[in-house]
């Protein structure tokens, strides 16, 4: 079964603008997909809509065979979601706030202190558990939210940015767990990103957007074939060395060929030798999830393979 799986997903704004724009894929359950594309692009629109936060115009999407819009209660049970828009409450305390949602989500009250308590550990808040909320720093206050979107242990996480605006160490805690969760906890992640290195470390499937248009979909391996990025060799040769045949010299004063594949290079390396071309050093440079998204985004408008 699928996490989630939304077919032509469309929705305008007040002034008839498309926010999001026939947009479809799905979420294997257990996986983790990553939302792509720069600010005002839709991608928020897309954890709105799957959250039921809001409904779409056209189009239909299902988060464990459930709709988000008919059956809000048990897609809310399903559903863990952090955004930056979901606030807490500042008068409670962090415990407060966790054994409440709790509580909302139909967790007892041990269960719901147990789980908080062990969320507010992982995410180094534990010191702060009986603090008010109105006295937490913003990078506190953001890792408790992430505490309150997991206090019920959901099958599916919808996070939008989860690390935006948070000092080094916060985001590298946040981005941590989530990793964990993702590997140990067999819950689907959906996350909205800039964080391109990130996305690629995380993500086993991307979808790319822009001004509420779905340019690209699919794996890494995918989308690097589509979009013609493969791996390069890199030498740095002797001063004044000529060309090699294939390469290109780069401004840096290195020489770049494109491989088809990887095992190429010992043999290219061998050959260059063997004609008596002073190789000083050699590196093989793979694609990356940037390469994939500066070529695609700005590129026009694209069939979603």
């Amino acid at each position: 079964m699928d996490a989630v799986n939304a077919l032509d997903l469309s929705i305008m704004d007040t002034q008839g603008n498309a926010r999001l724009s026939g947009f479809s894929f799905t979420v294997p359950e257990g996986g983790v997909f990553g939302l792509l594309g720069p600010s005002g692009s839709g991608k928020s629109t897309v954890i709105r809509l799957i959250s039921g936060l809001e409904r779409p115009d056209s189009g239909s999407c299902l988060v464990f065979d459930v709709s988000p819009w008919e059956n809000r209660a048990e897609a809310h049970r399903l559903c863990g979601v952090f955004t930056g828009t979901l606030k807490l409450y500042g008068y409670l305390t962090g415990m407060q706030n966790l054994l409440f949602f709790g509580a909302a989500c139909g967790l007892d009250r041990l269960s719901a202190a147990k789980r908080a308590s062990a969320l507010l550990k992982e995410l180094d808040i534990w010191d702060a558990r009986d603090l008010r909320v109105s006295q937490y720093t913003p990078g506190m206050e953001r890792r408790l939210s992430l505490a309150r979107a997991l206090i019920h242990n959901p099958r599916l996480l919808l996070l939008d940015e989860p690390a935006r605006g948070l000092d080094p160490v916060s985001a590298q805690e946040i981005k941590d767990l989530v990793r964990r969760i993702a590997a140990d906890e067999n819950v689907a992640v959906l996350i909205a990103t800039q964080d391109l290195e990130y996305a690629q470390l995380l993500c086993k499937g991307f979808t790319i957007l822009e001004n509420g248009c779905q340019k690209a979909s699919g794996d890494f391996a995918r989308l690097c074939s589509r979009f013609g990025r493969r791996e390069r060799a890199c030498l740095r040769l002797a001063e004044n060395s000529s060309v090699p045949d294939g390469f290109m010299h780069g401004e840096d004063g290195w020489f770049y060929r494109e491989l088809q594949d990887e095992a190429e290079m010992p043999k290219l390396l061998h050959d260059l030798i063997a004609q008596g071309v002073s190789v000083y050093e050699a590196r093989l440079i793979q694609p990356t999830l940037r390469d994939v998204y500066d070529s695609c985004i700005g590129a026009g408008t694209l069939e979603i393979a």
